[in-house]
């Protein structure tokens, strides 16, 4: 399966686009931006995977997020 992600500024383009890809028999699913970066954050995290365990601090440092605890 492949898929395909098209922006637009425009509303009416991204509907036109959207019937003309039912019409052709294929599915359509919109995506808001956050599933975006979810994609391409995992997609990142797949390519980097070394199997080694790493603590969440280390993590959390890595990524510049502050400690709570």
């Amino acid at each position: 399966m492949a898929a395909l992600i098209i922006e637009s500024k425009n509303p009416a383009n991204l509907k036109i686009l959207a019937a003309m890809a039912k019409h052709l028999g294929d599915n359509v699913r919109a995506i808001d931006v956050e599933e975006i970066e979810d994609l391409l954050f995992g997609k990142m995290m797949e390519k980097e995977k070394t199997g080694q365990k790493v603590s969440r601090d280390t993590i959390m440092k890595t990524l510049g997020v502050k400690n709570d605890s």
